[in-house]
């Protein structure tokens, strides 16, 4: 008989931002590797392709569009949570903790797995594990207290942030980070806990073997340039700009929303698809010449590890990011196709577009399959399932 795991997790397939796609990749993952997956998430409206496989149990009712389509409503969002303690999203979990309780004895799981941020969903995931007497393991994609916008964003409730994370490391059986700098943070911080501690990065969903036999046609006197997410203006600006500079032709596609940005120019166009989930951007992807991806000012100093360059390194294609995160580069600063900058200028991207169109940082499609065969979905919910069985394991000789 195969194992029940319940997953907890804010955002779930098809809603196409990071930690959906995380969380939608591990039920995958651990319903291929025989594990009976049930998963509790918010009701943003919207049917997942995965539910033949994955038990999806969506809570609450669906009161418009999810989508962030405004930066400006975002950093209102960000504002306000500021001021709510452990974060906005608590108050939707303890309002609905009843049902969502009773749901989770009828399901009857060997294990619960809570995946942040936010990270009140960890409080619902010890809660849960409580009323079913099994392990809880506790997942966190982005750090707690060192992100400003969770528990470093306001000094007056920085006290009780911290002893929120610290109540979740002591009573978490088993804990998984997905940032390398956060993991050695936090083993330094409480070397008691080390031992159940779990490095596991996100996955490279892009299967360069899959698309490697796929040829750009049309267009061959033309670049293309493909964002697979939302990035600034000023990073799309500047690329325009550097391509005018050099009379290049260059195709711009963004899967992701437009907030402002130029217009086309002669030779230079720009594309918006609005966010796409991978099934769809990862034909365009494979069919680019180059690939762009940045973060904004507020986003590089979270010291998050940029989700979209473990796809992009395994296209073996030419790579600018801009403003890349500390953790970007201490992990990715090695590798030679990608190219890290915090300067988002003409001169910049003129150069670097010049040099990856004349060959001198083009494509290595052997790079890129190494790097998918070393980051891949199968190893890392490899990883998981060791986690899972282990936290198990340990709970049973308590």
């Amino acid at each position: 008989m195969s194992r029940r795991v319940l997953l907890l997790t804010q955002r779930f397939a098809p809603d196409t931002v990071v930690a959906a796609v995380r969380a939608s990749a591990w039920a995958r993952g651990l319903a291929a590797r025989g594990w009976d997956v049930h998963c509790i998430t918010r009701n943003y409206g919207g049917e997942s392709a995965l539910e033949t496989n994955v038990t999806v149990h969506r809570v609450g009712n669906y009161a418009g569009s999810h989508s962030r389509t405004n930066s400006d409503d975002a950093g209102r969002s960000l504002a306000i949570g500021r001021w709510i303690w452990p974060d906005p999203s608590g108050v939707f979990w303890l309002r609905n903790v009843g049902a969502i309780k009773k749901l989770s004895k009828s399901i009857a799981p060997d294990i619960v797995l809570s995946s942040s941020p936010p990270h009140s969903i960890h409080l619902l995931g010890h809660h849960l594990a409580a009323t079913n007497k099994v392990p809880w393991v506790a997942d966190f994609r982005d750090p707690y207290l060192e992100d400003v916008r969770y528990g470093g964003a306001n000094a007056f409730l920085y006290p009780a942030h911290w002893v929120t994370e610290r109540w979740m490391y002591k009573r978490a059986d088993r804990i998984i980070h997905a940032i390398p700098t956060h993991d050695r943070q936090m083993r330094l911080r409480a070397p008691n806990l080390s031992h159940r501690m779990h490095l596991i990065t996100n996955a490279a969903l892009f299967d360069p073997y899959k698309f490697r036999q796929i040829r750009r046609t049309g267009h061959e006197r033309e670049l293309v340039a493909f964002s697979g997410g939302t990035v600034d203006p000023d990073i799309i600006e500047a690329l325009v700009r550097g391509a005018e500079s050099i009379r290049m032709r260059l195709r711009i596609e963004v899967a992701g929303w437009r907030y402002s940005a130029p217009n086309s120019s002669p030779g230079v166009s720009v594309e918006y698809l609005g966010p796409l989930p991978h099934h769809l951007y990862h034909p365009k992807m494979a069919c680019a010449d180059v690939l762009v991806g940045g973060n904004s000012p507020d986003r590089q100093k979270v010291g998050g590890l940029s989700s979209k360059l473990f796809d992009y390194l395994s296209t073996g294609r030419p790579i600018i990011f801009v403003r890349p995160t500390k953790a970007d580069v201490e992990y990715f600063g090695h590798i030679e196709r990608v190219l890290f900058t915090g300067e988002c200028s003409t001169g910049v991207m003129a150069t670097w577009l010049s040099e990856a169109a004349h060959g001198s940082k083009g494509s290595d499609l052997e790079a890129g399959q190494f790097f998918f065969d070393n980051h891949n979905l199968e190893k890392k919910v490899s990883l998981l399932d060791d986690v899972l069985e282990e936290a198990i394991a340990s709970y049973a000789e308590q």
